[in-house]
């Protein structure tokens, strides 16, 4: 089937060939000077015709509308058609979400005070007093109830007297009244005293008399530093002149052979 323009084109052809074959039979006509049959032709009709029969502008077609959906929904993809990898991933992400849920659970469990562990009694510990760098103060020993003879210093002394002499005369110096507190006990209990109150009495025993410096030197021999020597030296110069075990003089300690205190400490060390 012949398109339209192909139509158009033929006829075109045509006209044209007419106004061919007119002017030819016009020429033979004047040259053969011949009678021929009057023929009529206008131009501007055939002009007029050709115009009329001239192809037209082909009107563009107008796009065919497009069909819209009033919904559309997404293809869901079935789990089966999703690769190992992923689905080995979503797995992972889901274990991992799971378990921050449950430890934000947890913690907002323990920060619940109904959940709180409540502590049963007897069970509470007391907090350790932080160290400070001085010694709690020692309790102190109720010497006054030991027997009166415990405080008898020289012979023939009244008991209760030489108890209420030694009671008033208990040294100021902490340190030193607690040798006198120690001293006290281990006669009335008939053991051995304090280590820095039998090297002096031994010390004693052997030299009769002796300096701070002696002391000094005995206490380390003992294994004591040499500032803890040299403290102990100090009391122990303090006390036994004040339990009447020695006379002082300076830096110089004597033994007292009437001691009553000399004789029952050495009676001690000696059993």
């Amino acid at each position: 089937m012949q398109t339209v323009e192909a139509m158009n084109d033929q006829k075109v052809i045509e006209a044209l060939a007419m106004l061919s074959a007119a002017d030819k039979a016009q020429g033979e006509a004047e040259v053969k000077a011949a009678p021929v049959a009057e023929t009529t032709f206008d131009a501007n009709a055939l002009l007029a015709e050709l115009s009329a029969i001239a192809l037209p502008a082909e009107p563009e077609e107008a796009p065919e509308p497009i069909q819209v959906a009033e919904t559309f929904e997404m293809p869901t993809a079935s789990l089966d058609n999703l690769d190992s990898d992923v689905l080995a991933a979503i797995a992972s992400a889901e274990v991992r979400a799971e378990a921050y849920q449950s430890q934000v659970s947890e913690s907002d469990t323990a920060l619940d005070g109904a959940a709180l562990p409540v502590a049963t009694k007897g069970t509470t510990k007391k907090p350790r007093a932080a160290a400070t760098g001085t010694r709690a103060p020692r309790k102190e020993r109720d010497v006054s109830v030991l027997p009166d003879e415990t405080f008898v210093l020289y012979p023939g002394a009244d008991p209760a007297q030489s108890k209420a002499t030694v009671l008033a005369e208990k040294p100021a110096q902490i340190k030193v009244a607690e040798k006198w507190e120690n001293l006290l006990t281990s006669l009335a209990a008939g053991a051995k005293p304090s280590c820095y109150i039998v090297t002096t009495m031994q010390l004693l025993n052997v030299k009769g008399t002796i300096t701070s410096t002696d002391l000094v030197a005995a206490m380390k021999a003992e294994g004591a530093g040499d500032g803890t020597a040299r403290s102990q030296a100090g009391q122990m110069m303090a006390l036994f002149p004040l339990m009447g075990i020695g006379l002082r003089t300076g830096q110089t300690l004597a033994l007292r052979q009437d001691s009553v205190v000399a004789q029952k400490l050495n009676q001690i060390l000696a059993a």
